[in-house]
């Protein structure tokens, strides 16, 4: 009974703490990811503001900034909660280990006791001298050595577990001192927060203050965004109507590369290297008017001037034309397989249409103008005819 007790508690003890372990590691690694996002984001509003212009790209890194430590400061509210939760929970483990331990050495102390008396009435010595004959007398001294290493057995069982109680308590005292720290990083994150919101504010002014016809604009570069989605959409479909001339071992090759690329959802490398996402794929609403809604088939992600375009997966070239009237530049088609990556806003293109090209290739690079603004690929991929979410591909 007692050999079953000192189990079951140090598998609750052990294994509550395993599992409310994991759950705050995850927390703790999704803020350090979402932290070095921020990071990035920061990086690039230096930039923008080494270049003492505002434009609508800074606009959009600050919207980005803001709600990346909303994230930061919503998950940090949760590593609070499971910490405080964590610290309750481990005060109760530890006292109803605490409680089931005294128990534990009471019965032996019992015992301790009762063998201390039946020394004094010399039982042990009637217990042997009872012995039928000589094997009766060795079973009866096997039993008795059985009794004292079974005492010696329970005694450092005791022991074991006194020490991961003690080894918990320590550990519940530094988790007491990692809540503490968590809600003085989250106090830093509001003020840092509450300045993100005075800057977006501030430049909101002086964009609209300067720029008089800017909605005018606004809408005349939402409808060159739709044109060139529209041709991009109309090159992806006529792509897909070339499968049905393919030989079998196109079908067989495509089908490999098409099996590799979905194995690969969200571990394909970033286009742009520390780059950062500032237009989301979908229905997004305009940064300035929320009346002006833009359909984004995929993402755009800001860069510096001149950083390298890269092909996030084996593939090959398919297409590649001028957007330069629509102010988009040159866009690249790289087919993979049933998918399609489009990478939009490219100068210098260094690939040609037929090209095979591999996973971290350049392809071309971004602008290199003194508009910040111009800085950025729109990134895309489809499958088949249905355009997908870029951001669940790519890995951070």
């Amino acid at each position: 009974m007692i050999r079953k007790i000192l189990i079951l508690l140090t598998i609750v003890i052990l294994g509550w703490n395993t599992a409310a372990g994991q759950d705050i590691d995850a927390l703790r690694k999704g803020i350090e990811r979402d932290r070095k996002e921020l990071q990035r984001l920061e990086n690039l509003l230096k930039t923008n503001v080494a270049s003492k212009k505002s434009s609508e790209r800074e606009l959009k890194l600050i919207r980005q900034t803001i709600s990346g430590r909303r994230k930061i400061i919503k998950n940090l509210d949760s590593q609070i909660n499971a910490l405080v939760v964590s610290i309750e929970r481990k005060q109760k483990q530890l006292g109803d280990g605490e409680k089931r331990l005294a128990k534990l050495r009471e019965e032996y102390a019992g015992y301790i006791y009762e063998g201390y008396k039946s020394s004094l009435r010399g039982d042990a010595l009637s217990f042997m001298l009872a012995s039928e004959d000589f094997n009766d007398a060795n079973r009866r001294l096997a039993y008795m050595r059985h009794a004292t290493a079974a005492r010696r057995q329970t005694a450092a069982e005791i022991d074991s577990i006194s020490g991961v109680l003690t080894a918990q308590i320590e550990e519940m005292n530094l988790r007491k001192q990692e809540l503490a720290k968590t809600r003085d990083s989250r106090q830093n994150e509001l003020k840092k927060l509450n300045t993100s919101e005075a800057d977006y504010k501030k430049k909101v002014n002086q964009l609209t203050k300067n720029e008089k016809n800017l909605k005018a604009q606004a809408s005349s570069a939402r409808r060159k965004i739709e044109q060139a989605q529209r041709k991009i959409n109309d090159l992806i479909v006529a792509e897909n109507k070339k499968k049905t001339k393919r030989t079998q071992a196109q079908i067989d090759a495509d089908v490999v590369l098409s099996g590799q690329f979905g194995q690969n959802k969200g571990k394909m490398p970033y286009p742009v290297r520390g780059g950062v996402v500032i237009d989301r794929f979908g229905q997004q609403r305009h940064h300035l008017y929320n009346n002006l809604t833009i359909n984004n088939n995929g993402i755009n992600i800001a860069g510096k001037a001149g950083d390298p375009v890269k092909c996030v997966f084996d593939g090959e070239v398919r297409t590649i034309f001028s957007l330069t009237s629509l102010g988009q530049n040159t866009a690249i088609l790289v087919k993979h397989g049933d998918y399609f990556s489009v990478y939009q806003n490219v100068v210098n293109v260094s690939v040609k249409v037929g090209d095979k090209v591999s996973i971290n290739q350049t392809i071309g690079t971004l602008p290199v103008t003194n508009n910040e603004d111009d800085h950025f690929l729109h990134f895309e991929i489809w499958q088949n005819n249905q355009p997908l979410n870029p951001e669940y591909w790519l890995n951070r």
